[in-house]
């Protein structure tokens, strides 16, 4: 039996799958998706945190850890995010591992380098957190080149991120009726 709080958990968003909410026609079922969310931690673990340090000692600046950020709606449903790092007060630090061949293109690229696939977690961590900005610094163990890309707030992004967050929420509270109906939950 899963408890009310367990059932919380699942409810709540977070900006990390935000992505697969906006883009519903690619998502994955819930298996796939533990696969690989297993198989990328167990690879990434440490990098991101070797990358996280390099990114405090480049900055010449204290960067705030963050644990996980909630914002609650006006309807009192939540989101939430982990950032990697808070940068003073409007400033957000996210970092990635991204493999050597693909880290070197897209520095060679610069700016127009971004990688897309990370703007519905960039924008979602802006929505959640309230700030300004964030920069998306992409890293590689023993890589000279780690690219950083400076994202700002685009409200008309998060305002579609919003609604399409809103109907992903409407379609679990009716999944979780649908099994809690079958005996599966309270």
């Amino acid at each position: 039996m899963t408890d009310d709080a367990t059932w919380e958990r699942a409810l709540n968003c977070a900006c990390s799958q935000f992505e697969s909410y906006v883009r519903r026609d690619e998502l994955r079922t819930l298996e796939q998706r533990r696969i690989a969310l297993n198989d990328a931690l167990q690879h990434a673990v440490g990098i991101i945190e070797l990358g996280r340090a390099n990114g405090d000692r480049t900055r010449g600046v204290e960067l705030e850890r963050v644990g996980f950020v909630i914002r609650e709606l006006a309807d009192g449903r939540k989101v939430g995010c982990s950032p990697d790092r808070f940068v003073g007060s409007d400033g957000v630090l996210e970092t990635k591992t991204m493999r050597p061949d693909l880290l070197i293109d897209l520095a060679l690229k610069g700016a127009a380098g971004f990688p897309s696939e990370h703007r519905a977690q960039c924008q979602g961590i802006l929505w959640v957190t309230g700030r300004l900005w964030l920069d998306l610094k992409l890293f590689y163990r023993r890589m000279p080149v780690s690219p950083t890309f400076k994202i700002f707030r685009d409200e008309v992004y998060i305002r579609e991120l919003a609604e399409a967050i809103e109907v992903f929420d409407y379609d679990l509270q009716q999944l979780v009726k649908k099994i809690r109906a079958m005996g599966g939950g309270r």
